[in-house]
């Protein structure tokens, strides 16, 4: 006997199936998972349990994943060439509250009482988790933060006296700005996408858009030769970064990955300049195409138009030596429209 659930607007995967857990009163989430798979005829691992869920919502596969599932900000920027039907990363048979590698979750305790009140439960939202989300969009009041626990039930009205305000300060200075927005913006669009784009692919938009769009390349001398000749100025790739967001939103950022220091951060910021792999999380290149181009649009064609580029340009660390404006050229022949 399995009591379902509706999955509520922009509810995350892992909260519906802590609803599920709580509602039919399991011990845990495992062992949900393990009465939705003996529901479902289907042996339990990381590529069946989103499957599971979206049959217990009554949803397909497609719709739960692109609704309910963190694919719109996981699978933005990815090492991997492929993506799993299944949305392979959710992966709850490791931890199910840990959306990100920070292990936190957020929440706005104003929407977490409403929707006790009107739905009768509250839930963790997916926007709320996006990477550098730190205020609602509803009450444009901070966010609350509470750690993440492996396999906890526990709805945000459970962390309304624990969680701890993500801050006025970064809200006041992020909420209305214009790099920021484009961000977000960045990330919607490249959710929409059939698959994700690759860390490589990321990197090749780097490699040959930096001088285009004022940048330092990897050979730093002969890209400002360059720059000059096209009338353009280079700034290092951190500088153009630090510039286009506000101060308090990526310092915050920048903690969420793992670097509590200007000098870490903008060194790891440097290091993207170095093709994949590499360890750099895909937040850092969001912040990356967020701040070369000044739109979304302008980002996502350039994501396209590299994509169409044939495999064989250097993008190797022994080949990144040569000069990137003669590889698009020594590519046009071969690929057209190049990205120049």
């Amino acid at each position: 006997m399995l009591i379902r659930l509706e999955t509520s607007p922009d509810e995350i995967d892992f909260s519906y199936l802590a609803a599920l857990t709580r509602v039919n009163a399991h011990a845990g989430t495992h062992r949900t998972l393990d009465v939705l798979a003996r529901w479902g005829d289907m042996r339990l691992n990381p590529d069946t349990a989103v499957s599971l869920l979206a049959q217990a919502a009554e949803l397909t596969l497609d719709e739960f994943v692109a609704a309910h599932t963190e694919s719109v900000t996981r699978h933005v920027v990815r090492c991997e060439s492929s993506i799993s039907a299944t949305y392979v990363r959710w992966a709850p048979m490791g931890s199910v509250l840990a959306p990100f590698e920070h292990r936190r979750l957020r929440f706005c305790a104003e929407c977490a009482r409403e929707d006790a009140q009107t739905l009768g439960r509250s839930y963790w939202k997916r926007t709320d988790q996006l990477p550098g989300r730190f205020w609602c969009d509803r009450h444009r009041l901070p966010l609350s933060e509470t750690e993440a626990e492996e396999f906890s039930v526990a709805p945000p009205t459970a962390c309304l006296v624990s969680g701890r305000s993500c801050g006025e300060a970064v809200v006041r200075a992020s909420v209305d700005h214009p790099g920021v927005a484009r961000y977000f913006q960045l990330i919607q669009a490249l959710g929409t996408r059939p698959g994700p784009v690759t860390s490589q692919v990321a990197w090749r938009v780097y490699y040959f858009f930096a001088i285009e769009c004022g940048v330092e390349c990897l050979d730093i001398a002969d890209s400002h030769e360059e720059a000059r000749r096209r009338g353009k100025t280079l700034v290092p790739l951190a500088q153009r970064v630090f510039a286009t967001f506000p101060a308090a939103w990526l310092e915050c950022v920048a903690k969420l990955m793992g670097h509590h220091t200007p000098n870490d951060f903008a060194s790891m910021l440097t290091g993207l300049r170095i093709p994949p792999p590499c360890r750099a999380p895909a937040q850092a290149y969001l912040l990356m195409l967020t701040a070369m181009f000044d739109s979304v649009s302008d980002a996502m064609s350039a994501i396209d138009r590299v994509e169409r580029l044939p495999t064989e340009i250097p993008v190797s660390p022994l080949e990144v030596t040569r000069k990137p404006w003669r590889g698009i050229k020594k590519s046009k022949a071969k690929a057209d429209p190049g990205p120049h």
